[in-house]
């Protein structure tokens, strides 16, 4: 069993770190690249969602002998995963559209990662934080979805390079967290 579990903490290692390199990676891209179109965006956006859904569908369904919430992480998969082929189909819809539901998916993703870091993770703060800024961006969107699209872009891309950076500090907690255990 102890072999298992060092196995598969060194797979869910590589898996918040793929996440948070594609967080920082679109908030790069989304805050350096201001003459990006909305279309572009709303693209970069869709893979962004999908690599997450997928991370959370491989998390969830490979914890279920480990974790009683394995679902929780599963559903997550399946509405990021859901959005992000919504966005990839339809990448011409409206700019309100668009706005609303990122703000949606970033509230939605804050609750979930504030639910993780009290009830589940090694490093709940890093996880409290990564949620209320995530919830905090998604109000700010939702409250103000037609103050232009420079200034959405900007809290955007400042939410996934921030989210991005405290994921992958919160990887690397819990990798040290678990060589030191299974040392």
């Amino acid at each position: 069993m102890l072999k298992e579990l060092k196995d598969s903490a060194k797979h869910m290692w590589w898996l918040v770190v793929v996440a948070s390199v594609a967080s920082i990676l679109f908030g790069i891209a989304t805050l350096f690249m201001p003459g990006v179109t909305l279309v572009t965006l709303i693209v970069l956006f869709a893979v962004f969602l999908m690599v997450n859904g997928i991370i959370e569908l491989v998390y969830g369904f490979s914890s279920i002998n480990e974790d009683s919430y394995w679902w929780v992480s599963a559903l997550v998969g399946l509405i990021l995963l859901g959005a992000s082929i919504y966005l990839a189909k339809n990448p011409g819809i409206t700019a309100a559209v668009f706005i609303l539901t990122v703000g949606w998916v970033l509230i939605a993703r804050g609750v979930y990662d504030i639910a993780v870091g009290i009830f589940q993770a090694r490093s709940k703060a890093l996880w409290i934080i990564s949620g209320i800024f995530s919830a905090a961006a998604g109000i700010i969107i939702w409250v103000y979805p037609v103050s232009g699209g420079l200034a959405f872009a900007w809290v955007l891309g400042l939410y996934a390079l921030i989210n991005g950076a405290l994921v992958f500090s919160s990887a690397l907690a819990t990798r040290t967290a678990f060589k030191q255990i299974i040392s």
